[in-house]
């Protein structure tokens, strides 16, 4: 049995804490049905190319057991959304979840102005969660059941 620590950083984002937890690994099966959930910008923001930057986004709330996989496609000419999240401990896919800030790579230097679609979530939702029993071995799972 091995734990890991959730690092994340307080409600008023300030403070780094972590959360020891134990490891768990997970096998989920997800429909080709999805939805597009926009990245939107609630802040003015100076960006400077190669640099990333944690932007507030207006509230992005997700069911339980839906999961976000970022749109690859450039929706905005100044850089890409790497990624969503919030402040405050880790909630788990099986629960209620809200994402207000993005994290934005600036490719060039430029303005975001609140408003401003930074990036497009694809959401997938009522992903069937399945655990995985696993050795001490570390070996990776097949990708499929039978």
């Amino acid at each position: 049995m091995s734990y890991i620590n959730l690092v994340y950083i307080d409600k008023k984002g300030y403070e780094v804490k972590r959360l020891r937890i134990q490891e768990e690994t997970y096998e989920y099966l997800i429909s080709t049905r999805a939805r597009w959930e926009p990245v939107i910008a609630i802040e003015g923001v100076t960006l400077r190319a190669n640099n990333v930057y944690q932007i507030s986004i207006r509230p992005i709330r997700l069911s339980p057991n839906e999961l976000v996989v970022p749109c690859p496609v450039e929706w905005n000419g100044l850089g890409q959304l790497v990624s969503v999240g919030r402040r405050g401990i880790p909630r788990k896919v099986e629960r209620e979840r809200l994402f207000d800030h993005a994290n934005f790579l600036a490719f060039r230097d430029g303005n975001i102005l609140e408003g401003d679609l930074l990036g497009v979530l694809n959401v997938f939702p009522q992903a069937t969660i399945l655990p995985i029993l696993r050795s001490t071995t570390r070996e990776v799972p097949p990708p499929y059941r039978s």
